[in-house]
C-alpha cells in the first residue's frame, strides 16, 4: 500500500503546502501594487484635473473683450493766451481715462449720465491752463488736475488714470527766441567772475 504523500506528485504537495492567499502574491509577482491600467487611470485623471483648475484660473483673471477699463472722453483744443508767453501757444488732444476695478460698472454709469457735466468740467480746466502745462514730457500736473476735475464732476473718486493721446503742439516763436537767448549768454560762473575783476 501506498502513503498518501507519497500518492501526490512533487508539484502537488508544494501547492497543498501554501495557503491560497500567498498562492495569488506569487502569481502577480512581487512588487506590482499598480498595474498599468492603474498608472494610466491616474495619469489621466491628473492631467483633466490640471486642465480643469488651469481653466477657470484664466476664466476668473480674463477681462471681457467687450468692456475695457478705459473710457474715451473726446477730443480737445487748447489755446494759449498771447500775453501768456509759454512755450505753447496752443494744443489739440484726445482725453482718456482709466476707471478703478473696483467700482468699473457705477464708474461707467456715471459717465454715460455726466458725459455733459463731465465735458464742461474738462474744458473748464483747460481754459484756466496755460503754455506751462504742456512743456512737461510726462503732462503729470495737467494729468493730475483733469483727474481730480473729473471725479468731482461725476461726485465720486473713480478715476484711476488719465491718458491724453494724439497729442499735436504748437510752439510759441517768442518762446523759443527767448530760449535762443539764454543759451548764447555766457555761464553764471564766467560773469561772476567778469564781475569781480576791475
Amino acid at each position: 500500500m501506498v502513503a498518501p504523500e507519497e500518492a501526490l506528485r512533487p508539484g502537488e504537495a508544494k501547492a497543498l503546502e501554501q495557503p491560497e492567499s500567498t498562492a495569488s502574491e506569487s502569481k502577480r509577482g512581487p512588487g506590482r501594487f499598480l498595474t498599468r491600467k492603474w498608472l494610466i487611470v491616474l495619469l489621466g485623471g491628473s492631467i483633466v484635473g490640471h486642465t480643469i483648475t488651469f481653466a477657470s484660473c484664466r476664466w476668473k483673471t480674463a477681462v471681457p473683450d467687450a468692456e475695457t477699463a478705459e473710457y474715451a472722453l473726446g477730443h480737445y483744443t487748447f489755446q494759449a493766451d498771447p500775453s501768456d508767453g509759454g512755450p505753447v501757444s496752443s494744443a489739440e488732444f484726445a482725453l482718456h481715462v482709466t476707471l478703478l476695478d473696483e467700482v468699473e460698472r457705477v464708474a461707467r454709469q456715471r459717465l454715460a449720465g455726466k458725459k455733459f457735466r463731465v465735458r464742461q468740467a474738462v474744458e473748464e480746466l483747460i481754459r484756466r491752463a496755460h503754455g506751462g502745462d504742456f512743456s512737461d514730457p510726462s503732462l503729470g500736473g495737467l494729468k493730475r488736475r483733469l483727474q481730480e476735475q473729473i471725479n468731482e464732476a461725476l461726485g465720486v473718486r473713480v478715476i484711476a488714470d488719465v491718458m491724453i493721446t494724439d497729442l499735436r503742439l504748437v510752439r510759441n516763436p517768442h518762446a523759443v527766441e527767448k530760449i535762443y537767448d539764454t543759451a548764447s549768454s555766457l555761464p553764471w560762473t564766467e560773469e561772476a567772475a567778469g564781475l569781480a575783476q576791475p
